[in-house]
């Protein structure tokens, strides 16, 4: 079985922000954006995974029948 031809190349290089957002933190001195962005982001997706969170429990419970009954 020839497994080399079966793996997929992947790049070495690692995940880097855009060149237009290293640039733009450099100039303009505004390094403060650099931790700030990730903390909002997370902000606006907890909120939103904590309601697909709790849906997908409420729709998991009410397809369980009780043991009991038949």
């Amino acid at each position: 079985m020839n497994l080399h031809s079966a793996t997929v190349p992947c790049r070495q290089e690692p995940i880097t922000r855009s060149s237009s957002v290293r640039s733009a933190i450099y100039f303009t001195k505004l390094n403060w954006i650099n931790p700030i962005t990730p903390i909002g982001i997370g902000l606006w997706v907890l909120p939103r995974t904590w309601i697909l969170l709790s849906d997908t429990t409420h729709f998991l419970f009410c397809k369980v029948s009780r043991a009991g009954s038949t």
